[in-house]
């Protein structure tokens, strides 16, 4: 009872492996009687630095270049920590290409901006839009949430 309403924090007593995923789960002790409360679910975690995504299959725009597009995202960075976490959002509009032309729109982002694209070649039969979202925890242990996407472009 002496931690009732407040948040509970754990010291690791080694460290994890970096991009290895772990399972964490958790039971309240009685302090004065030793008695087990009932087991959390199991919650998976992974250990690192850096979360980044892609859309799970470009965006095909056929033979036209997409000329601008816009990104919206709900989701949250921590606060914490001296050097705090940090967001890139790249879009390409020559996604299908062996190697595609990454353009960092995050200042068109971060202001609520259609970002305009300046590639406008390809080399795949196609053209096609992706997004790659880089988040860097840096020292923040904080949660860092996305919970969901959006984008629109021409």
């Amino acid at each position: 009872n002496d931690k009732q309403g407040q948040q509970v924090s754990y010291t690791m007593q080694f460290d994890l492996d970096r991009n290895q995923t772990y399972y964490w789960r958790m039971a309240a002790i009685d302090a004065s009687t030793g008695a087990l409360g009932k087991w959390s679910q199991s919650r998976r975690i992974r250990a690192g630095n850096v979360l980044q995504f892609n859309l799970k299959e470009p965006i095909s725009t056929d033979g036209v270049a997409a000329r601008r597009i816009l990104f919206a995202m709900d989701y949250v960075l921590p606060r914490d920590g001296s050097n705090k976490a940090t967001i890139k959002v790249e879009f390409t509009n020559n996604a299908f290409d062996v190697n595609p032309t990454w353009e960092d729109a995050t200042e068109a982002f971060l202001n609520m901006d259609y970002h305009n694209f300046i590639n406008q070649d390809k080399t795949a039969e196609q053209y096609g839009i992706d997004v790659r979202v880089t988040i860097h925890a840096n020292d923040s242990m904080e949660l860092i949430a996305i919970d969901a996407i959006g984008l629109t472009f021409d």
